[in-house]
C-alpha cells in the first residue's frame, strides 16, 4: 500500500511536471515560427543571408520535435497513473499544478531513524530474512525421524527401542521413520541451502538500510540546497 501511494503520488508530480515543460516548449515552438517568418523577409528583402533564414527553420524543426517528445511522454504518464489507479489508458484531470504543491523548506528536527522500518523496501528484506531464518528450522527438522522418544509415565518409547535395535530389524519401522535416516546428506544439503539463504537474506536486508539512509541523505542534501535557494531568492 505504501509502495502504490508513493508510485501514484510520483507520477503525478512527473505528469504536471511535463505538462509545464510541454507548455514552455509550445510557447517556444510558436516564437520560433514567428523568427522564421522574421527571417525570411529579411532575406527576401536583402538585409540578411540565406544561412540566418535557414538556420531560423531549423530551430523551428528542433524544437517541433521537442514539443512532439513531452506530448508523447506526457500521454505515457497519463497512462502509467491510470494503470496504477486500476483504470484502462486515458487522460488523467490536473486539480493540483505544479506552482501549487506546498513543498516544506525545512525538515522537523529530532525524527529517529526508526521511521525507516516503515520503507516498503526495508521492510520486505526484514520479512524476507524472517522467513530464510524460519526455513532453517524446517530444514533441520527433516534430519531426525518422526517417532516418539519417551512413552508413558516418561519411560523410554517402543520406537526409540525399535531404532536402536538392529538395521535388520529397522526395516519393519516403515518410511516415515527410515526415509530421513537414509537421506540424511539431502537433508543435510537442505540445512546449508537454507543457512546459506539465511546469509544472503542478512546482507540484503543490511543492504536495504545502508540503501534507505544514503536515499534519505540525499533527499535532505537537496531539501537543504533547496531551501537555501529559495531563501536567498526570496530575500532578494
Amino acid at each position: 500500500m505504501l509502495t502504490l501511494v508513493s508510485d501514484v503520488a510520483r507520477a503525478y508530480i512527473e505528469l504536471v511536471d511535463l505538462d509545464r515543460r510541454l507548455e514552455i516548449s509550445q510557447r517556444t515552438l510558436q516564437s520560433r515560427v514567428e523568427y522564421v517568418q522574421l527571417a525570411k523577409d529579411r532575406f527576401d528583402g536583402g538585409v540578411t543571408s540565406e544561412l540566418d533564414w535557414r538556420q531560423a527553420q531549423a530551430e523551428e524543426q528542433r524544437t517541433a520535435t521537442f514539443v512532439q517528445d513531452f506530448e508523447r511522454q506526457v500521454r505515457q504518464k497519463e497512462n502509467e497513473l491510470s494503470s496504477l489507479l486500476g483504470r484502462n489508458p486515458g487522460e488523467i484531470s490536473r486539480d493540483t499544478g505544479l506552482d501549487a504543491m506546498a513543498v516544506p523548506l525545512s525538515v522537523p528536527a529530532g525524527l529517529p531513524s526508526a521511521l525507516l522500518e516503515r520503507r516498503p523496501d526495508v521492510r520486505s528484506a526484514e520479512e524476507t530474512l524472517a522467513s530464510t531464518t524460519a526455513s532453517i528450522g524446517a530444514a533441520k527438522a527433516l534430519l531426525y525421524p518422526s517417532i516418539f522418544l519417551t512413552g508413558g509415565f516418561a519411560s523410554r518409547a517402543r520406537d526409540l527401542d525399535d531404532l536402536l535395535k538392529s538395521p535388520s530389524k529397522s526395516w519393519s519401522l516403515g518410511a516415515n521413520l527410515l526415509q530421513p535416516i537414509f537421506n540424511a546428506g539431502q537433508n543435510q544439503s537442505r540445512v546449508e541451502v537454507a543457512e546459506s539463504q539465511q546469509r544472503q537474506a542478512l546482507y540484503g536486508y543490511e543492504s536495504a538500510v545502508l540503501q534507505a539512509f544514503r536515499e534519505v541523505e540525499d533527499s535532505l542534501v537537496g531539501l537543504r540546497q533547496f531551501g537555501c535557494s529559495a531563501t536567498a531568492s526570496a530575500g532578494a
